[in-house]
């Protein structure tokens, strides 16, 4: 066991390394906020100032157009007492809190919701990371592993390309708690304690929580090797079978038990994503042209990190590689490989080097593709809709259990002063890699003629040359060894933050968001109304930072439907962004875009004949101009209207069909795909409709109408909508194509939208039984002890 006085040090020291390895967001007070990527866009381009240069534009695009906007939404609508079920504010309305990425229940996250929103995310980032470490400082321990081995894998799991490179997003807050899962199965398998059963439900239950479902995924797939290997390990097959299935089968389903605690978020998810474009896309994406995978030409950067070149410097190369999003993700620091290399030769005795070689096996078949292990794994429930780069996390658990495991027997070499092969070979191998990667280097950038870091090629000659040294040094003064030993944990470190230490921009506060000129005008504006903005200007989801409402929207559970209907207002759209140039449809009117957001200094005419697009010049009127060029569609329908005729088709072909038919007009007619309803034409009648209350989740209009016909909200359709006439609930319909509707009768009504969707209640029902079987699970085994 880890005595108190233990992790009070090793917490000390953990405290001291993210304060060095993030000195200037502590210290400096900084946000921690990659705000670089919104200056690529009107209205703000242009306005950084020219001391500070776009450092890293990459890695912010999903946190500053996804995640950011987000938080500030979430954070002010708990703060608040209102659980955020749906965004009104992008894609014409989306469910939020089943959006997993949303995290909105992720204890972390929980630190935002009580802290000013930048300082709160560090802090939970922070946090993040000192979780991973001090858990994987935890299970090398309960293996029996050295204190000085022990922190040395914690670092490497902490500070490596995987954590630091995913840090601003998901994969991170969830990779992190790997450890801490295998923590719990590791002392029930020892133990049998029920104690440690409840803590895996809970953990399990947190990481699903987390964002992401693809690193879950993983994580559960190696607990469960983890799991059968470790319990028959500890067990004689042949005597205990029966033993080994009881404790695997308690497990599970305590696992699965964990699941169930999630299911307040994770139910609703699973319930939209079957619907959502990204799911469909992963779909289609087959074995033969999985573009994750890696191909081996990316080894190389498992040792030189930049050598093709590092993005915050602007030096990439060698297209056929994607720098940007993949390849230096697993590297973990020289000094790591080496220790793993050691522990992968002479470690064999270790309980821990049977699962960490299969982890490496796996990990490396699955990233570049081997086709055995590929194609079985790729099968696996999850696998086949995973990005395979994103295996990285495992194979650097691997890494990082085999330097421990390697640093333990190099330091039982040294301590009996035996110059065995073993420490040979090491010495060896360093001085060895050190001269063919500084020859094989340098003979690239002569022959290329590029500028590729000269830093990391010298940095490469002097890790192997001083590890060196220090090996031969060590064999003369053993009494030294703990000393060389955190020297050289210090020295990997050093390593990794000379790559990383730049990775991710860190912006004053002042630069985040800005408010401009354009933005305080629409904000003005108190109609209910939405906004499309054009190519590179007002990214989607920013719209949420400053309450406006946009059309577009990045966000993974936008739904096949919605994507389709953006393509018949511009089929160039960018299906990952949703960047949009056309402007000029009747599909925009009906979703109540009243304004038309261009770059400054641009105007329709210029930008119809750049894009190749047309408009009606009696529809549009110049509104703003400034820091953005603002039209206003003076064809733009309000947020809810009524219509007398009733179209019915079968089948959503037809309906779209139907719908971009010129002679069809959205503001006489509505479409229909309900076969139980019949095509109707009411007579043309007087109606005034007013939306006399918006919320977020709940929408209240007052219509009058002197006959029947069908009332229409500009709103996304989801199947957790319901409505209310006069206080009776009536069926909600999904009108042309993507929109809300209802029939009506002639008369006076109030009409109340309602989002209660089944899947969030039913999923909190779940999660609270799971909690109530749990709490229950965990009194009896306190009286059992009484």
């Amino acid at each position: 066991m880890v005595q108190r006085k233990e992790w009070l040090i090793i917490i000390v020291l953990f405290i001291c390394f993210l304060t060095f390895f993030f000195w200037q967001n502590i210290l400096s007070g900084i946000p921690f906020i990659p705000t670089d990527i919104i200056y690529q866009f009107s209205p703000w381009q242009g306005m950084m100032p020219l001391s500070l240069k776009p450092q890293n534009p990459i890695v912010s695009l999903d946190f500053m157009l996804q995640l950011y906007p987000w938080y500030q939404f979430a954070r002010e609508k708990i703060r608040q007492g209102i659980i955020p079920l749906w965004n009104p504010y992008t894609g014409s309305g989306s469910p939020f809190l089943a959006n997993l990425q949303s995290s909105i229940f992720y204890p972390t996250v929980l630190v935002h919701y009580l802290l000013p929103l930048n300082e709160g995310y560090f802090l939970g980032l922070l946090l993040n990371l000192l979780i991973g470490g001090l858990s994987f400082y935890y299970l090398m321990r309960l293996h029996g592993a050295s204190s000085f081995a022990a922190f040395a894998g914690a670092m490497i799991f902490t500070f490596n390309g995987f954590t630091i490179k995913w840090l601003t997003v998901k994969h991170t807050t969830t990779f992190v708690l790997l450890p801490l899962i295998l923590v719990w199965i590791e002392s029930y398998c020892r133990s049998g304690k029920k104690s440690n059963l409840v803590l895996l439900s809970v953990t399990v239950g947190v990481m699903f929580l987390g964002g992401i479902l693809e690193t879950p995924t993983f994580i559960l797939f190696v607990s469960l090797l983890y799991m059968i290997i470790r319990l028959v390990q500890n067990h004689d097959v042949r005597q205990d079978l029966s033993q080994i299935v009881q404790k695997f089968s308690v497990l599970v389903l305590f696992i699965v038990l964990g699941g169930f605690l999630a299911q307040a978020q994770l139910l609703p998810f699973m319930k939209n994503m079957v619907g959502s474009a990204a799911y469909n896309k992963r779909q289609a994406i087959s074995a033969e042209n999985d573009f994750t995978t890696l191909p081996f030409s990316a080894l190389i950067n498992f040792v030189v990190p930049k050598f093709y070149g590092h993005m915050p410097e602007g030096n990439q190369w060698y297209n056929r590689v994607n720098v940007n999003n993949r390849v230096n993700h697993g590297y973990c620091g020289i000094i790591s490989l080496m220790l793993a290399l050691l522990g992968l030769i002479s470690g064999r005795k270790s309980a821990l080097y049977l699962v960490s070689v299969l982890f490496l096996i796996l990990s490396v078949g699955f990233i570049f593709k081997f086709p055995l292990i590929y194609h079985i794994l790729r099968h696996l429930p999850g696998f086949g809709l995973s990005r395979a780069f994103r295996f990285l996390s495992i194979y650097l658990l691997a890494i990082s259990i085999l330097a421990v495991i390697g640093l333990d027997q190099f330091r039982k070499v040294m301590k009996f002063r035996t110059l065995n092969m073993v420490s040979v070979f090491f010495l060896i191998s360093l001085l060895s890699l050190s001269t063919g990667f500084y020859l094989y280097y340098s003979a690239l950038i002569i022959k290329l003629n590029t500028y590729i870091h000269f830093m990391t090629q010298v940095k490469v000659l002097v890790f192997f040359t001083v590890t060196g040294i220090i090996i031969l040094h060590l064999m003369k003064r053993k009494q030294k060894i703990g000393i060389y030993i955190s020297f050289l944990i210090f020295l990997n470190f050093c390593d990794v933050f000379l790559f990383l230490g730049d990775w991710n921009p860190s912006r004053p506060a002042h630069l985040i968001y800005p408010r401009t000129e354009a933005l305080s005008f629409l904000e003005r504006d108190q109609d209910i109304f939405r906004v499309l903005p054009l190519g590179f200007t007002l990214p989607p989801n920013s719209s949420l930072i400053y309450s406006l409402s946009d059309i577009r929207s990045y966000d993974p559970l936008i739904s096949v439907r919605y994507r389709r209907y953006l393509s018949l207002i511009d089929q160039k759209a960018n299906e990952h962004l949703y960047i949009m140039w056309n402007y000029d449809s009747k599909l925009i009117d009906l979703l109540n875009v009243k304004y038309i957001l261009l770059p400054p200094n641009q105007h329709l005419d210029k930008w119809d004949r750049h894009n190749k697009t047309r408009h009606a010049a009696e529809k549009f009127k110049l509104a703003y101009r400034g820091d953005l060029t603002i039209y206003q569609n003076k064809g733009c329908l309000p947020r809810a209207f009524m219509v007398h005729e009733i179209q019915v088709f079968d089948d959503a072909a037809r309906a779209i069909a139907q719908l971009q038919d010129p002679e069809f007009d959205p503001r006489k007619a509505v479409i229909i795909e309900d076969s139980g309803i019949q095509n109707r034409t009411f007579p043309d009648g007087e109606a005034t409709v007013k939306v006399i209350e918006l919320q977020d989740h709940k929408i209240k209009v007052q219509v009058s109408s002197l006959s029947d016909g069908c009332l229409v909200l500009a709103q996304n359709y989801s199947p957790g909508w319901k409505v209310f006439v006069d206080g009776q609930e009536q069926d909600l319909h999904q009108v042309n194509f993507i929109l809300c509707g209802v029939l009506m009768k002639a008369g006076q009504h109030v009409v109340e939208f309602k989002y209660q969707p089944s899947s969030f209640l039913l999923g909190l029902f779940a999660t609270l039984l799971s909690l109530l079987l749990l709490t229950t699970f965990s009194l009896a085994g306190c009286r059992q002890r009484l």
